[in-house]
């Protein structure tokens, strides 16, 4: 059967709707920006439990049978037509034109999301694989007033509260099974090693590694995840070609299995 069969059977009665639903409903993405914040704004709340007209009975059919979710961005604020030129200017990158606007409905999104985003992921208690694509940035941009660098950052990606909400949530899903990060722009430590199903994780792959401070600490989390997972069957770790070995040790199995069996 093809989709719009499995759709057209569902119809029919609620048995067959509730059979075919991981067939029809298997996969669900969370994709937050200025371009989409009319419809994943209502969608993020009805997740939630919020009572939405419109969304409530399709998202709860989407929390039961949900397997896959993929997150693209949770920043309401990022405006992802932005485009910018830039200048070498006395040691530091700048920007040749504003910053991007941010009209005050992304600013209103942004407390709701703040408030839904958590408890809606922590809801989907069936889903078995997460894929986290990177988050959100468009530009750094440097220059000599730190004020007007760290206001104009959090104008455009998912800014910390974001990622570690996400992964607060993720941690406590039961049927998680396989996990797939693109890890460039985490900016937190990822405490991979906290998952409430770690016994039962089978894959993982980290994407777009780099040979940084940040992913050290992302790496040893790794490395306890691996002592603790002993389902754990396949394990993918990619680095970004343009990364610099200069000032870091290429990791290997060594490093991988470096707290197991001890844990």
């Amino acid at each position: 059967m093809d989709l719009a069969a499995l759709q057209s059977c569902r119809l029919t009665c609620k048995h067959l709707s509730e059979t075919l639903a991981p067939q029809v409903l298997g996969s669900l993405t969370l994709d937050i920006n200025q371009d989409t914040i009319a419809k994943e704004i209502p969608k993020l709340k009805a997740m939630a439990g919020e009572k939405i007209e419109g969304f409530s009975v399709n998202i709860r059919n989407h929390l039961l049978a949900t397997r896959e979710l993929t997150i693209r961005g949770v920043s309401p604020t990022f405006d992802p037509s932005y485009r910018c030129t830039w200048s070498y200017r006395n040691g530091f990158s700048v920007s040749n034109g504003p910053g991007p606007f941010v009209p005050s409905e992304a600013w209103m999104a942004d407390e709701e999301v703040e408030k839904y985003l958590g408890k809606a992921i922590a809801r989907m208690r069936v889903v078995r694989k997460v894929r986290c694509l990177p988050f959100h940035i468009s530009f750094f941009l440097f220059c000599p007033n730190p004020i007007t660098w760290y206001r104009w950052i959090s104008l455009i990606d998912d800014n910390e509260w974001g990622q570690r909400t996400v992964w607060d949530a993720l941690k406590t899903l039961p049927n998680l099974r396989t996990l797939d990060l693109n890890v460039k722009y985490c900016q937190i430590p990822l405490p991979l090693d906290t998952l409430a199903s770690l016994g039962d994780i089978h894959s993982i792959t980290l994407k777009d590694v780099e040979y940084s401070r940040r992913s050290s600490q992302i790496l040893d989390a790794f490395a306890r995840m691996v002592a603790k997972s002993p389902k754990l069957m396949s394990m993918d770790l990619l680095y970004l070609q343009s990364s610099s070995r200069a000032t870091e040790p290429a990791y290997s199995l060594h490093h991988a299995f470096k707290y197991w069996p001890s844990i």
